[in-house]
């Protein structure tokens, strides 16, 4: 899943750019996304390998 955040953000990034007026309110959400995917990737990368050392 953290994977698959990462590749919608990238997705996301190129097609982002037809949804606002102006290039300064897309860098501004740009940079909210990017900030929130990794935090989300991040979090779920570290419940995987909590889970795997809990469970060994």
């Amino acid at each position: 899943m953290a994977s698959t955040l990462i590749i919608q953000r990238n997705i996301d990034q190129n097609t982002y750019q037809y949804y606002f007026a102006d290039d300064v309110t897309r860098a501004a959400f740009m940079v909210m996304r990017n900030r929130l995917t990794y935090i989300a990737a991040a979090c779920l990368t570290w419940a995987v390998i909590v889970i795997l050392f809990i469970q060994a």
